[in-house]
C-alpha cells in the first residue's frame, strides 16, 4: 500500500511539473491584455494595444508577449507586394476572439531574398503567396520592429458599437462599400462593411497619414 501511495504521489507532483512548465498558449496570455479600445498614449507620441508597441516592439518582444501559438511568413500578393507577417487565428483579449495580424517592418529587398532562401511556399485562399522563412532568417528578423496591428474580431461592429467603444471618429471615408473611421491621434482605422468582416488597424501616430492617404486618394479617384 505505502508503494502505491508513493507511485501515485510521485505522478501527482510530474503532472504539476509538466503544467506549471508548459509553455502558455497565446489565447492564455492574451486574456490579460487590454481590449481593442483600451489604446493607451505614450509619453514619446507612440501607443500601446494588446502590450504591442507599433513601431518599437519587435518580433521577439511580441511573441514573448502574445505567445507562440502563430503562423510567421512572408506573404505576396496579387500585385507582388510583400510584407513579413505574424498571424494568430485563435487571437483573445478579454472576452473577445477574433483574429490578430502584426506587420513587420523590413525592406522589400530583405524580404525578397528572404522569399527565396523559404523552407517551403504555397499559394493561399486568396491567391497571395506564402513563403515559411529557413531558420537562419527566422533568427535573423527576431530584432526587427512590428510597426502595424490588424484585428479581426470574431463578433459584428456597428457604428454605434464604435461610437460607444472608441468615441466620436475624427473623420470617416466612405469607399464603395465600406466606412473608414479614422483616429488619428492613437494611430487607428475601423473599416466597416455589411459585406464583410469589420478591421482594427493601429500603426504609430507619426504614421498614420501611411495609412489614411491611400484611403483619400482613392475615394478622390471614384467620386
Amino acid at each position: 500500500m505505502k508503494y502505491f501511495i508513493s507511485i501515485t504521489a510521485f505522478i501527482a507532483f510530474i503532472a504539476v511539473c509538466y503544467f506549471a512548465l508548459k509553455p502558455t498558449p497565446s489565447n492564455e496570455l492574451a486574456k490579460d491584455l487590454a481590449l481593442p479600445w483600451q489604446i493607451e498614449q505614450l509619453a514619446d507620441g507612440g501607443t500601446q494595444v494588446f502590450g504591442v508597441r507599433p513601431g518599437t516592439t519587435t518580433v521577439a518582444d511580441s511573441l514573448r508577449i502574445l505567445g507562440e501559438d502563430h503562423d510567421l511568413a512572408i506573404i505576396i500578393d496579387r500585385n507582388d507586394v510583400a510584407g513579413l507577417e505574424i498571424y494568430f487565428s485563435h487571437f483573445k483579449a478579454g472576452p473577445l476572439a477574433g483574429k490578430l495580424i502584426l506587420s513587420v517592418k523590413a525592406e522589400k529587398a530583405q524580404l525578397e531574398e528572404m522569399a527565396t532562401h523559404a523552407n517551403k511556399s504555397s499559394y493561399m485562399a486568396s491567391g497571395s503567396r506564402k513563403f515559411e522563412l529557413n531558420r537562419e532568417d527566422l533568427s535573423n528578423i527576431q530584432s526587427l520592429p512590428v510597426d502595424g496591428i490588424s484585428f479581426l474580431p470574431g463578433a459584428s461592429l456597428s457604428r454605434e458599437i464604435i461610437e460607444q467603444r472608441f468615441g466620436r471618429a475624427d473623420e470617416e471615408i466612405s469607399l464603395g462599400e465600406s466606412l473608414y473611421f479614422l483616429y488619428p491621434a492613437v494611430g487607428l482605422s475601423i473599416s466597416l462593411n455589411e459585406q464583410a468582416k469589420e478591421v482594427l488597424q493601429y500603426v504609430h501616430p507619426k504614421d498614420f497619414d501611411s495609412m489614411r492617404a491611400p484611403l483619400v486618394r482613392t475615394s478622390a479617384e471614384t467620386h
